[in-house]
């Protein structure tokens, strides 16, 4: 009689990156007012290499990096910025999220800036070598650039996801809310605008001097 013989695959084990990832959200969910310190530390992990994620680099084309999702659920987001020669983003902030950014290599610049009114002002510039890992605390206004014409590849994680992130063109005196496939520069399609303002010191003076001359009009009409 003849028997039917049945093959027993076993499962494929998981590779050390994708461990390393399943730890961060292991971390991230089992965690609440300390997740913050423990995401970062899972982001210390040797296995976030640039050779383990040298095929998900974009090159950045006519933006300041190339910008590559590797994980994202409605908690957490994992992105991979592939930094062109002394290429620099806007100044951002992240929306209502909070990261970590580690260097993979190369040479990153990093400047954070405070918000006054229609004006922003750097109060810090930084430089950042491979391996560095900083936070990105939530209200955070910011940006980065590669220091060098050698490669600068970052690792970046975001919880929640970024949602409603505004970048600041300083030159234009504009800034806006950027969709969420949108990284951090001007986007080339209106359809990645979700809305824009006039922004800058040009825009606090041409509203002083409104102001102004509504007082001056009020102060007329009162006295007639």
């Amino acid at each position: 009689m003849a028997t039917i013989s049945h093959s027993v695959t076993s499962p494929t084990p998981a590779s050390p990156f994708e461990e390393a990832l399943a730890d961060v959200l292991h971390r991230f969910g089992a965690r609440s007012a300390d997740r913050a310190q423990w995401v970062a530390w899972a982001l210390a992990n040797p296995v976030f290499n640039l050779d383990q994620l040298r095929n998900y680099l974009m090159a950045p084309g006519r933006n300041p990096y190339g910008r590559r999702m590797i994980f994202q659920n409605e908690h957490i987001e994992l992105i991979v910025m592939n930094w062109g020669e002394r290429a620099k983003s806007l100044p951002h902030d992240h929306g209502q999220s909070e990261g970590w950014v580690r260097v993979l290599c190369g040479s990153a610049l990093h400047a954070r800036y405070s918000a006054e009114g229609d004006q922003l002002q750097c109060v810090e510039e930084q430089r950042y070598a491979a391996g560095t890992i900083f936070h990105a605390p939530v209200g955070m206004v910011h940006h980065m650039g590669n220091a060098t014409a050698e490669p600068l590849v970052t690792l970046h994680c975001y919880f929640p996801p970024i949602h409603r992130m505004e970048v600041f063109d300083m030159e234009a005196s504009r800034a806006a809310i950027v969709s969420d496939d949108c990284g951090a520069w001007w986007p080339d399609s209106d359809g990645q605008i979700v809305e824009t303002r006039v922004f800058g010191p040009e825009h606090a003076g041409a509203i002083s001097a409104m102001s102004a001359m509504s007082a001056i009009s009020a102060e007329a009409s009162h006295a007639g």
